[in-house]
């Protein structure tokens, strides 16, 4: 799912099986980008990550903010 899940404990699709498209909008990335834009690390392995994601990911966090139509932005740092 993430670079920073070494131990590749959350599998989102099958890329032998499944377009890059239809794993990247799948419910299961869908809930952890809302998630994660919203600041919530709730879910596994979210819970133990220590990566602030917002060196690079900043920009791509208010995109998915847009595109989500999330309400309140300010979450976003």
């Amino acid at each position: 799912m993430c670079p920073q899940d070494w131990q590749r404990r959350i599998a989102m699709g099958n890329m032998m099986q499944d377009h890059i498209y239809e794993i990247w909008t799948n419910k299961i990335m869908t809930k952890y980008r809302k998630d994660l834009i919203n600041g919530k690390r709730n879910n596994n392995p979210c819970t133990s990550c220590n990566a602030e994601g917002t060196i690079l990911g900043i920009n791509h966090a208010k995109k998915w903010a847009e595109l989500y139509k999330l309400e309140d932005k300010s979450l976003i740092i």
